[in-house]
């Protein structure tokens, strides 16, 4: 019987993230909330959720992974942060829409903006020009409309979900194919539709700033900063979850398969410290078990673990 020290893998490594939506969370299987993740410019490390966060990631200059990658997390990924309710696009594909929010191609005194095209879909799914009217800066409380939001150039105001109207935060945008356009890790949510300069965290700490969580991107070998997208009642261990971002800071979502007394697909479960007291997992069954193999883990996350029965 392991106990609950063993740095063991996960058996199934649940993905981020339906998504942001971030950022940040969205819908499909993205395993990091609401974004599907787009394809990286450089090696996508090998995923070890259980549901992919297709989002796509590549390394900035001082060499930290930036995503626009595939990422995986332990559900969807939305950014929308997607609800997971991101799902990343694939670098160097084309962009759905008329635009590349990364670049912002469109003429002046416009900027380009990702937004929801589909009737009724949780998450953004297409790009468009709109007038540059924003003014609020990163971080700031803003408001979305479906077509728009009051963010300045270059940044994107992230709800619950990414295809939420109403208030959020402004988040970074960023160009996957040049890695010097984020600071952090930018991942393409929703086949690129959604490329977030997503702040790479300390999961047991929860050092990320207003309204955000950190969360995990398995594939990328990080966690990152997404907009927090749990709703009322819910975002609990035990919980029910789809995006990343559905569960609150602290807690990871990840498969019922791997979980004791999951009723959904996938629910939400402690991230825990694998140096800490045995017992640090409320779950009668479940142990803190490392989130990599113990042959590929990051060394920044070389304590991190996720409650879960092990195999």
């Amino acid at each position: 019987m392991l106990n609950k020290r063993t740095r063991t893998c996960l058996g199934r490594a649940s993905a981020l993230l339906g998504a942001l939506a971030l950022i940040i969370p969205g819908c499909g299987d993205s395993s990091a909330g609401d974004t599907e993740a787009p394809s990286s410019s450089s090696t996508d490390p090998a995923a070890t959720s259980n549901a992919s966060n297709n989002a796509t990631s590549t390394t900035d200059t001082t060499g930290a992974p930036t995503s626009g990658a595939s990422a995986t997390t332990g559900a969807s990924a939305t950014t929308g942060t997607d609800d997971s309710d991101t799902e990343a696009g694939t670098t160097g594909n084309v962009i759905p829409g008329e635009c590349n929010p990364g670049t912002q191609d469109c003429a002046d005194g416009e900027k380009c903006t990702p937004f929801v095209e589909e009737q009724d879909a949780c998450c953004v799914d297409s790009t468009h020009c709109v007038p540059d009217t924003g003014a609020k800066q990163f971080g700031d409380d803003c408001i979305r409309m479906n077509d728009t939001d009051d963010c300045a150039k270059g940044l994107f105001c992230h709800g619950p979900t990414s295809g939420s109207e109403g208030e959020g935060v402004c988040v970074e945008l960023c160009d996957v194919d040049n890695p010097a356009t984020c600071n952090g890790t930018c991942i393409g949510w929703n086949d690129g539709v959604l490329p977030l300069c997503d702040v790479e965290c300390d999961p047991l700490v929860q050092d990320c700033p207003n309204k955000h969580g950190c969360y995990p991107i398995l594939s990328a070998g990080v966690f990152v900063c997404i907009v927090e997208g749990w709703e009322d009642g819910g975002g609990d261990d035990g919980s029910a979850c789809e995006p990343v971002q559905s569960c609150k800071a602290g807690l990871a979502c990840q498969s019922a398969d791997v979980l004791e007394g999951c009723d959904a697909t996938d629910c939400c479960t402690p991230v825990c410290d694998i140096t800490d007291d045995p017992d640090t997992c409320p779950a009668e069954m479940e142990q803190c078990v490392s989130v990599w193999p113990e042959d590929d883990i990051p060394p920044n996350y070389a304590d991190v673990g996720f409650c879960v029965v092990p195999e």
